[in-house]
């Protein structure tokens, strides 16, 4: 078979063979490791990161919270906003040694809203240890709120597919922009004469109690606190516009 372009490999085939793992590992036996030795390296510690950070995660035990707010609640949505300025408050600055060899992980949070049925419930899920901190947050801001354990709804549906009885359909939303592009917030959903907010909420309520017997519908976002070194990768991105 010619070579075309690849004629530099002719005299390396011709001593080892035109076995393609045969010639890998001739070249990284004769010194092919120098260049590959980084990329093992951080292979190594990736996956190491991930068994350890794994086996500490086993460990942690999570409440679902149900959270009910009175209709005729009158504080802005701004309230919501430094609910959760106040959960991102546990981020730990960990060690190189707690992360890669004690396996510490920053407390996440779950906030999730379920239609079972059509009725529609907001929910946060969080680690046991962080639940007196989500429900300072939530009464901090809602001191009217109900907040409330409830029953994990995913646990009750097949955890192998397909069944005979039931149909299952996911989606991940990500950002097809850099994350350091902000997505629309509240604040975009104001009337620029009346000042009145629509409620970006409304069209998503809407077709979660639409929803019939035997069906449900689930939508889930994890929040993770995170240091304040990423806004040094936004300057960077804003210099260049």
């Amino acid at each position: 078979m010619p070579l075309g372009g690849l004629q530099f490999l002719a005299p390396l085939i011709e001593t080892v063979g035109s076995n393609p793992f045969t010639v890998l590992w001739y070249a990284f036996i004769h010194g092919g490791f120098i260049v590959l030795f980084p990329l093992l390296i951080q292979m190594f510690w990736f996956t190491w990161k991930a068994w350890i950070q794994t086996i500490e995660g086993d460990h942690f035990k999570y409440v679902l919270l149900g959270i009910n707010v009175p209709k005729e609640n009158e504080q802005s949505m701004v309230a919501i906003e430094q609910a959760f300025a106040h959960l991102s408050g546990p981020h730990q600055n960990y060690t190189w040694r707690e992360i890669y060899w004690d396996g510490r992980l920053q407390y996440v949070w779950s906030l999730e809203l379920a239609s079972i049925d059509g009725y529609v419930q907001y929910m946060i899920r969080t680690n046991v240890k962080m639940r007196d901190v989500v429900e300072a947050a939530i009464y901090a801001q809602y001191p009217d709120a109900e907040v409330f354990e409830v029953e994990d709804y995913t646990q009750n549906v097949p955890r192998k597919y397909p069944d005979p009885e039931w149909e299952m359909w996911g989606v991940e939303l990500v950002k097809t922009a850099d994350h350091v592009y902000p997505i629309r917030t509240y604040r975009a959903f104001e009337h620029p004469l009346t000042g009145i907010y629509a409620d970006p909420m409304a069209a998503m309520l809407e077709i979660f109690g639409s929803l019939g017997p035997g069906e449900q519908l689930w939508w889930q976002i994890v929040m993770t606190p995170t240091d304040h070194h990423w806004p040094k990768r936004a300057e960077k991105i804003v210099s260049k516009l």
